[in-house]
């Protein structure tokens, strides 16, 4: 694990299972995952997330798959209670399906159609 004043990079379960169970008892997050060509096929490799406290967390699902069930991850990603704040969440919703078979809820996407 390293970590700067407000961000973590998470790669093992059980810090992972930590941070989402704080995460959980929030109103909201800020989401946005990163990869090579994201989407169906384009693996999903960084999962971020932050806090309206300044924290920072990014999970590296490259080098630990585990984080999303074991971890507890796809739990906040599918809470109805929990929002998802996301920009542009296409490729970011589709990676996460078809690759990890978790479906967003609660998501607000700041993409704005013209």
């Amino acid at each position: 694990m390293a970590s700067s004043n407000n961000a973590e990079i998470v790669t093992e379960t059980e810090r992972c299972l930590h941070i989402v169970e704080n995460l959980s008892k929030l109103d909201f997050i800020a989401l946005d995952a990163e990869g090579i060509n994201l989407g169906k096929d384009g693996p999903l490799t960084l999962l971020q997330i932050g806090t309206v406290d300044d924290k920072v967390y990014l999970f590296d699902i490259e080098t630990n798959k585990d984080l999303f069930r074991k971890g507890k991850l796809e739990d906040i990603l599918q809470s109805d209670k929990l929002v998802k704040v996301i920009h542009a969440c296409a490729g970011d919703s589709a990676a996460l399906y078809h690759q990890f078979g978790i479906k967003l809820k609660n998501v607000f996407d700041t993409q704005a159609s013209i």
